[in-house]
């Protein structure tokens, strides 16, 4: 005879045989036990498929300076920076801002090939680019060259 307790129900002139749980007072039967089991996965994969990921790929035409991007960050405020092979870009959600080289600016950045960003500090960005490595100030939008 296994562990347990069986109950005679009269009326139906049925038993059932109840097993005692390892871990404490309560008894299960196996058809109950597999029932709480199977709720407990269907629950579970219940919030495993409701959640879709969504993706928007973003190109030359919606503003970005290149289809090519070397890295991605984003600063305190929330905006996204891409450092591209045509330049830096700023996006608030809505739209680009392309930060490039210019001989005509005193303070632009040296060169529009920009392959990494590498951190936000005190408002300032730090990139690395062809040129070498420059900082922009977030408050002035001045590009320095680093250790200059």
């Amino acid at each position: 005879m296994t562990p347990g307790m069986t109950i005679f129900q009269p009326v139906v002139k049925a038993s059932k045989h109840l097993r005692r749980y390892t871990r404490g007072n309560c008894l299960f039967t196996p058809n109950r036990a597999w029932g709480l089991l199977l709720l407990t996965l269907l629950t579970c994969v219940q919030f495993t498929i409701a959640q879709q990921i969504l993706f928007r790929n973003y190109t030359v035409k919606d503003g970005l300076g290149s289809n090519t991007v070397w890295d991605i960050a984003q600063d305190k405020q929330g905006f996204m920076w891409f450092a591209t092979k045509n330049g830096l870009n700023r996006f608030n959600g809505h739209e680009f801002i392309t930060y490039r080289y210019s001989r005509e600016m005193q303070y632009a950045i040296g060169n529009n090939f920009i392959h990494a960003i590498c951190h936000f500090d005190n408002n300032k960005i730090w990139l690395g680019t062809e040129a070498g490595a420059y900082i922009l100030d977030l408050e002035t939008e001045k590009f320095v060259k680093a250790g200059v």
